[in-house]
């Protein structure tokens, strides 16, 4: 009786064995997480002196905070004196713009504003661009400003053209200067030099980057230098950012 139990044991065990040929079920591992829903983003500067005046890398990732976006990671190359064509010989820069964690890259020149700086401006912001391989990365131009009573204007639209002829973001911070002065022309964007920003106007020009990246609102952003930016000045700065953002910016 024993033995006839067993058989019959056995036999139903092969034939569950046999219809699954011969193999038991697989053990099927759970899927990976997903990313997180709202990573911080990854952001890349190649510029010069004015973009490295008081820190607008840094100052954009606190303005993204106040924006409500979580903290970006900031990587910086800016010499003085650089241009594109210099950031593109310069290893430091290599590895950060060829750095396949970056979300954004925020590019910047000189004011540009002859036409051969301009056509130096369209090559190698698209060299750089084409450059990198990684899909979804978004590079943009950061428009800046020329030396007291140099154009403006020409700057404006040298870093405009480039952006256009080669589909980048622009960061419209030559375009918030301007709007700035519109509304307060005794406020002070220059540093004693003339052509280097002052706090007021490395601050206005973070704002705007800051806005444009990350689409906030710049009325809402706050006075990151109470003690050296008058709280007067806020107003006007605010305006002239969100001003320029909706007007010029091209996320």
């Amino acid at each position: 009786m024993r033995n006839h139990t067993m058989t019959r044991l056995l036999s139903v065990v092969l034939t569950a064995l046999l219809a699954c040929g011969g193999e038991p079920n697989p053990v099927i591992p759970p899927p990976p997480p997903p990313p997180p829903a709202n990573s911080a983003l990854r952001i890349a500067f190649l510029g010069n002196s004015l973009t490295a005046t008081f820190g607008v890398p840094s100052m954009v990732a606190e303005f993204a905070v106040q924006g409500g976006a979580l903290r970006p990671v900031i990587s910086v190359s800016s010499p003085g004196g650089f241009g594109l064509e210099d950031h593109w010989a310069y290893p430091q820069s290599r590895l950060i713009f060829e750095n396949s964690e970056i979300d954004v890259l925020v590019m910047q020149q000189g004011p540009s504003t002859l036409d051969a700086s301009r056509e130096n401006l369209i090559l190698w912001s698209a060299t750089i661009r084409n450059h990198i391989t990684k899909a979804g990365v978004r590079s943009g131009l950061f428009v800046v400003w020329p030396p007291e009573g140099s154009s403006l204007g020409a700057t404006i639209a040298n870093y405009t053209t480039a952006a256009q002829t080669n589909d980048l973001a622009l960061y419209p911070a030559g375009q918030a200067w301007r709007e700035a002065w519109r509304l307060d022309p005794a406020i002070p964007l220059y540093s004693y030099d003339r052509f280097h920003p002052s706090r007021t106007g490395a601050m206005l020009a973070a704002m705007t980057i800051a806005a444009t990246i990350f689409d906030q609102d710049a009325n809402e952003y706050t006075n990151l230098f109470p003690l050296f930016v008058p709280e007067s000045d806020m107003p006007t700065l605010r305006a002239a950012a969100a001003y320029a953002t909706e007007q010029y910016g091209v996320r």
